[in-house]
């Protein structure tokens, strides 16, 4: 099923629910994460990346169903990815490239992240040849969050 989509920074009390809730059925219902899901102190002043699939209902009227997200934040000079997540019916249609492409291209070209040296993110382990495909580099060894193998990944700022 190939969709329209829109990806936008979450803006509003709703696109930050949509986002949360994606966040909770993707990371914690089917994924079994504990802390996934639930909001903590970055939540303050992380951005939310929400994807939302446009829908045509019988009378004409175009809808808005939230199918992925992620979140992204300043810590030193990186930028943090986390939480990402995409609805299982929705996978395989490039959402989280896509989402993943719309968080580099604001980082790489928003001035108020001018000094930021490269992206960051904590893969779980089997899902490390998605961020490879697009350019991350594992560092380190693996290690465990919440039971579940990790690995530290990072993608340099290109050079112009």
């Amino acid at each position: 099923m190939n969709q329209n989509i829109i990806l936008k920074i979450a803006e509003n009390n709703q696109e930050v629910e949509d986002a949360f809730r994606v966040r909770e059925i993707v990371l914690t219902d089917e994924l079994g994460f504990d802390i996934a899901s639930l909001t903590d102190e970055i939540d303050e002043v992380a951005k939310n990346v929400i994807c939302y699939a446009l829908e045509n209902s019988s009378d004409g009227v175009q809808t808005r169903k939230p199918i992925g997200t992620l979140r992204y934040f300043v810590h030193g000079e990186s930028i943090k990815v986390g939480r990402v997540a995409v609805l299982k019916d929705c996978r395989g249609q490039q959402i989280g490239k896509k989402m993943m492409l719309y968080v580099e291209d604001n980082v790489w070209n928003e001035a108020e992240y001018a000094k930021i040296k490269q992206i960051a993110l904590s893969s779980i382990h089997e899902k490390m040849g998605f961020y490879e495909k697009l350019g991350y580099v594992s560092i380190g060894e693996a290690y465990l969050e919440e039971e579940v193998p990790h690995i530290y990944m990072t993608k340099k700022r290109p050079q112009l």
